[in-house]
């Protein structure tokens, strides 16, 4: 058996790397395993803590707000808005929702910062360009909460309070052109990405997942033009309030499970965009709870999942550590364990 800990990984032994995220350690023998036939090796047990908070700048703290002033209005014509949610740990869909309801709550206030989005404190900011920063979007604050309907318990609802108009004439659209107190008489469109030029852009750290939609909303299309919800626009009467209700349910797991990765696997079998590859994947750590500092452990049963090893010597083991998209989990620096199981005929 080989017990890992990331503070023994190459190098920082001796003098410190400088890396401080210990989701990918690269570990060296001192005395090397030698494959003699039939060698096979597993995950045995590991022991992960979740030094990660659920929404993580960066990773998947962003979506955008599409306000279209009526359903024939073109991209061009209407409003986008980037909103960041706070980094932070939020332990129930209510929590989160709060969040982004507090962000959604300063739309009807000028942008804060000039229109700059907080690395923490989240906000709001035009998709486009940072330039329209002088005005509230909206004449009034729009909210987000979780649905208690039977239909859609525990989606999201984005709601347009009644007679909502935008703020004024520095508000612009896309196409630059002023915008105006126009009513409103369409649904806010949710949306995880747009054609054009970005100052504010959410490639690569959408909040999907989190706020209750599929990854296929995240997806460019052929034309260069993104899924959005609801896909299709009527006008409402601008005297009721209108919402939007999320796709799916909202969920504060970061990731449901903790993919231990190590090149001594080369036989595991995944899915990806459409197909499948070949992986890397050792083990799969099942995240049961979300609580910031949580312990997870896994402990192979009595039939663990061996992979045959590929080379006549084993001198270098290499751990990554990441979540169902394959991305490096933010684990900064956690005293993860795992111990890795060889079973064969070995070269003394």
């Amino acid at each position: 058996m080989v017990n890992l800990h990331p503070e023994h990984r190459i190098q920082q032994g001796i003098n410190n790397d400088g890396i401080t995220d210990h989701a990918d350690c690269d570990f060296q023998l001192s005395k090397p395993i030698s494959v003699k036939s039939h060698a096979r090796c597993a995950v045995r047990s590991a022991m992960i803590p979740l030094t990660f908070k659920n929404v993580v700048e960066g990773l998947n703290d962003r979506f955008i707000i599409k306000f279209t002033p009526t359903s024939s209005t073109d991209d061009d014509g209407s409003v986008f808005i980037t909103v960041q949610i706070p980094v932070g740990q939020y332990d129930t869909i209510t929590q989160l929702a709060s969040a982004i309801n507090t962000v959604l709550g300063t739309l009807n206030a000028a942008p804060a910062n000039s229109g700059v989005l907080s690395a923490t404190d989240g906000g709001y900011a035009y998709t486009h360009t940072a330039s329209i920063t002088t005005n509230a979007v909206l004449s009034d604050a729009m909210t987000c909460a979780v649905s208690t309907s039977a239909v859609s318990r525990d989606h999201l609802v984005f709601t347009l309070p009644a007679n909502v108009v935008f703020g004024g004439t520095s508000v612009k659209s896309k196409d630059g052109s002023a915008i105006g107190a126009t009513t409103l008489t369409t649904v806010p469109v949710i949306m995880f990405g747009v054609a054009g030029t970005k100052t504010n852009d959410v490639a690569n750290r959408t909040a999907h997942k989190l706020i209750g939609y599929g990854k296929e909303k995240t997806l460019v299309k052929a034309d260069g033009s993104f899924e959005q919800s609801p896909s299709t626009l009527t006008n409402i009467a601008s005297s009721g309030a209108r919402a939007t209700t999320s796709d799916t349910l909202g969920q504060v797991l970061f990731t449901p499970y903790i993919y231990i990765r190590s090149n001594l696997a080369r036989t595991t079998i995944e899915t990806k965009n459409g197909g499948t590859r070949t992986t890397d994947i050792m083990a799969k750590v099942p995240v049961l709870t979300s609580g910031y500092g949580d312990l997870q452990f896994f402990q192979a049963d009595t039939n663990p999942l061996f992979f045959e090893l590929q080379d006549d010597e084993v001198n270098n083991i290499n751990i990554e550590l990441t979540d169902v998209d394959g991305k490096l989990l933010p684990l900064e620096q956690s005293e993860w364990d795992i111990s890795i199981v060889f079973r064969g005929e070995f070269l003394s």
